[in-house]
């Protein structure tokens, strides 16, 4: 996942899956003065009034952060 969050057109957001480009969204993709910060996880409505009735379990694997200047060959799964 490739990320610049902003309220205007600089926005951008790209998600690979398996090493296809799967989203490719410029334009806003945050609130005006939000603070950026980025979080993993489920989320699910209905679990404010009902937990789930089993455990949930999400696998992050190969997570890493770069700057701006990277490339998807810079950080693809499999390079060190």
């Amino acid at each position: 996942m490739y990320s610049y969050p902003a309220a205007d057109e600089s926005g951008v957001l790209k998600i690979w899956k398996d090493g296809e480009l799967v989203i490719d969204h410029l334009g806003p993709n945050s609130f005006p003065d939000a603070v950026s910060d980025f979080k993993v996880g489920f989320y699910d409505p209905s679990w404010k009034s009902r937990p789930p009735t089993s455990d949930v379990l999400l696998f992050v694997d190969e997570l890493r952060f770069a700057s701006e200047e990277a490339s998807y060959c810079d950080v693809a799964p499999g390079n060190p």
